[in-house]
């Protein structure tokens, strides 16, 4: 699926476990997460959103994280949630944006994750 062009706009809001401020974005992911680990969640709503011809508007979808240390560090351990009102193709369009298979900047994350805990269709 690398080779289908997508792209997405829309709403995108990030928490993490960290005391105050996440250090990790900052430091380029070498800095030690407050609590000596990262437990995050990142959401997307697609505003507009398209993969080769699958539409994806107004669908949204969550990436769930745990890293033992610094992010850079690697060992990560993802999963994802889909917008239960997706079909079947959109859910796979999705689940290759949300996990770096389709290319794009989560591809990029794509060596620091060991485990791969699929993915759920949930409300969001």
């Amino acid at each position: 699926m690398a080779n289908v062009r997508w792209q997405i706009s829309g709403e995108y809001f990030e928490a993490c476990s960290c005391d105050s401020v996440c250090p990790c974005p900052t430091s380029g992911l070498a800095a030690r997460p407050t609590k000596g680990y990262c437990a995050a969640g990142l959401v997307f709503r697609v505003g507009q959103g398209v993969h080769g011809s699958t539409k994806l508007d107004g669908l949204s979808f969550a990436v769930l994280l745990r890293t033992p240390g610094p992010m850079g560090q690697g060992d990560w351990t993802v999963g994802l949630i889909l917008d239960e009102r997706a079909s079947t193709e959109q859910r796979e369009a999705l689940t290759a944006i949300a996990s770096g298979q389709g290319g794009g900047p989560m591809a990029a994350l794509g060596p620091l994750i060991s485990h791969f805990e699929g993915a759920q269709a949930k409300p969001i």
